[in-house]
Formats: structure tokens, sequence, C-alpha cells
């Protein structure tokens, strides 16, 4: 998938709902919190935590933790084919003075959520579909792609008139 598409989250609203400079990082190591965890199940706790109004991708995870790797936030734990992610204490001390932006970031997120519940949804069905399209972008063959992008201008014209 090229860098230039983000599909890792969608803005939902302007302002409320979404999130700022630095809050996915914070999101990850709350959900270290609980205990070690390996990156899949790091993405579902995040989407736990924000509401269902945030799924971080793995291009957004990996490099993450690898950076707090680096910086003995967090220890690597080889369990068979996977990593698990665990808090180190000084992860634990950084996130905990990080609280209060933490709390900030929650709340920035869920504001809103409650007030257009079907908005929210409909969000989150675009974003399941645009990921499931492009969870294997080298499958997708031609004729595929064609018939997809049929699709979406015939939907994307439906839209407008039931918007009209």
């Amino acid at each position: 998938m090229p860098r230039s598409w983000k599909t890792d989250s969608l803005p939902l609203l302007d302002g409320p709902g979404r999130l700022g400079r630095g809050d996915v990082k914070l999101l990850l190591l709350a959900a270290l919190e609980e205990g070690p965890r390996h990156g899949y199940e790091l993405m579902k706790a995040v989407e736990t935590l924000s509401g269902g109004r945030y799924i971080p991708s793995a291009g957004v995870v990996y490099p993450t933790l690898k950076v707090y790797a680096e910086q003995g936030v967090l220890k690597v734990e080889q369990a068979g084919e996977r990593r698990r992610y665990a808090l180190t204490a000084p992860g634990r001390k950084f996130l905990q003075q990080k609280r209060e932006a933490l709390s900030i970031a929650l709340k920035r997120l869920r504001n809103g959520s409650d007030e257009r519940p079907e908005l929210h949804a409909l969000a989150q069905d675009a974003q399941k579909l645009v990921r499931e399209i492009f969870a294997k972008p080298d499958e997708l063959k031609p004729a595929q792609v064609q018939a997809l992008r049929r699709l979406l201008a015939e939907t994307s014209a439906r839209a407008k008139r039931v918007l009209e």
C-alpha cells in the first residue's frame, strides 16, 4: 500500500473525535499497562480504549514500538514467531508523567461519539471496507480493481443523491 494512503484514521468529524500529535503513542503505552501484548493485540486494545473511534494500522504501531524499545520504554520478548511488548519501569514512569495528556486524548477521541452513534457506525463501516480492500494489495487482480472502482463510483453517486 502506498504510504500516502491513510486507512488507519479516518476523520469522523472536524475537531472533536480526532487524534492529536503523539496521542497514538500514549494509547499504545496505555494498552500495555494491563500487561504484555503482541502487536495485533495492541491494535485491538487501542481500538477498545478509543471507544472504537480509532484503529491503528501496523504501519503506525510497529515503528512506534520499535522506537520505544530502542528508548528503553518497552522491552520486547520473542514468543514463538511473534514478539510481545511490555512496559519497562521507565516506561511506566513515562506513562505516569503523561497521564493527563492521555486523559485529554481519550476525551478528545470520545467527544461527540455518543451524540451521533449512527455517524460513528457509518465511519467504522467505511474504514472496515477500506482495510479489507487494501489488506493484501498485491493479491488484487486488475479486473477486481476495475470492478471495485465501478462499484465505488456507483455507490458514490447513490450516496450523493441521498445527501441531496
